[in-house]
């Protein structure tokens, strides 16, 4: 028996055996297929004379086509997504900024209001005549007496004061009039409330000095960590950031729980950066969140994450 007969043969014998196997039609259907396709191939090799090969059908260039334009489309949504998520950031960090702005804002026109009443409630307090009695009222004019007059029908005012020169200098013809009283001395209180006056006029240069003559004069003054912060506050205004730093240290000497505690931590931090020692001022920005974080206005807390930026603090 030939190769090609014994071949037709094995395939007609699988055929037969697959058939009284088959449970369904279908798959009868498909081993008959199968078997025309072989003899397809065994008759077409005994023809030619030639090896047959057999390639598996390529893939369906429609097929082909409708994936890739998935691909693309696959593509485009990462990249619309990528840049949906870099959009979303951006907007993100712009809210924040804006709301530490207005934060920033309330805060400094809250700091301004009160400044201004304080200053309003001192000056009430301590202008001249402010107490009750001191100032008599300003004279009608039926009130005020008409100028006397000497023998001689003369202005006796005129002639008293061209006698008396004492006020221009010169001797003085009342020897038991007494001298003027002397200006009483400044105390801590007025010389205080000096230096805060200039901190309230822009004046920072003269309220660092007034501070700094404050505090050598009265060391053990009640409001000395106050009068520091403050001396800080004025050398921070100009940039001094040189002279800021002891000032604010000085403020903070015990960690005093005041309402500007916190904010002279964070600028402490800043004046630390930029006096080149960023590892204090990572220092100082530990110590404020542990101490002022929990209490810190959001203006505050923006401010430090700004100085902890600069710094490059870890963690």
């Amino acid at each position: 028996m030939t190769r090609p007969r014994l071949l037709l043969a094995s395939v007609a014998f699988l055929a037969l055996a697959g058939s009284a196997h088959a449970q369904d039609n279908g798959r009868v259907d498909r081993l008959e297929k199968q078997v025309r396709e072989l003899r397809a191939i065994v008759f077409q090799g005994r023809d030619t004379g030639q090896a047959v090969e057999v390639k598996l059908a390529g893939p369906d260039p429609a097929v082909s086509a409708v994936e890739q334009r998935l691909d693309a489309v696959d593509a485009t949504l990462r990249q619309l997504s990528g840049q949906l998520e870099v959009m979303t950031h951006d907007a993100d960090e712009a809210r924040h900024s804006s709301q530490a702005l207005r934060d920033q804002t309330g805060e400094l026109r809250g700091q301004l209001k009160d400044l201004s009443d304080r200053v309003g409630r001192l000056e009430a307090q301590f202008a001249p005549g402010a107490a009750a009695g001191q100032i008599p009222p300003p004279p009608t004019d039926n009130s005020v007496p008409p100028p006397p007059t000497g023998p001689n029908g003369s202005d006796a005012t005129a002639a008293a004061q061209a006698a008396d020169s004492g006020r221009l200098g010169g001797p003085s013809s009342a020897p038991d009039a007494p001298p003027p009283a002397a200006a009483a001395p400044a105390g801590p209180a007025d010389v205080y409330r000096a230096a805060r006056a200039r901190v309230t006029s822009g004046d920072y240069a003269g309220a660092a000095s007034a501070f700094q003559d404050y505090v050598t004069r009265y060391p053990s003054a009640k409001n000395l960590s106050e009068a520091y912060y403050w001396m800080g506050e004025s050398d921070y205004a100009r940039e001094d950031f040189q002279d800021a730093t002891p000032a604010y240290a000085r403020a903070l000497k015990g960690w005093p729980k005041t309402a500007w505690a916190g904010d002279a931590t964070v600028k402490l931090a800043r004046a630390l950066v930029e006096t080149n020692r960023s590892t204090e001022a990572c220092a100082a920005l530990a110590e404020f969140d542990h101490r002022f974080s929990s209490t810190a206005g959001p203006a505050t807390k923006a401010r430090a994450d700004g100085v902890r930026g600069r710094a490059k603090c870890s963690g």
